[in-house]
């Protein structure tokens, strides 16, 4: 069975997508699970050279594929998502 593919990542769509498509990758991850995985690896190569670039930079110091997933998720969305005032 061929596993289903997840398009990148769309640096400069809305909050709403950008959240919507961090739910379809654990979705994705979900169903490509078959053993250990490196979730974080997953993340940064799924979600194209664009994501990788901008983790790189809010992870600095750290490499960005060092970092957990749940570290990457959340640096993400703190940096795409609007604050609440």
């Amino acid at each position: 069975m061929e596993l289903p593919t997840i398009e990148q990542l769309n640096l400069e769509g809305s909050p709403s997508e950008t959240e919507e498509w961090v739910d379809r990758f654990d979705l994705w991850c979900s169903i490509r699970k078959n053993g250990t995985q490196n979730q974080s690896a997953l993340f940064l190569n799924a979600g194209g050279g664009g994501l990788h670039s901008l983790l790189k930079n809010l992870a600095f110091p750290e490499a960005p594929a060092k970092l957990p997933y749940e570290s990457l998720k959340l640096l993400l969305l703190n940096h795409l998502l609007p604050t609440e005032f």
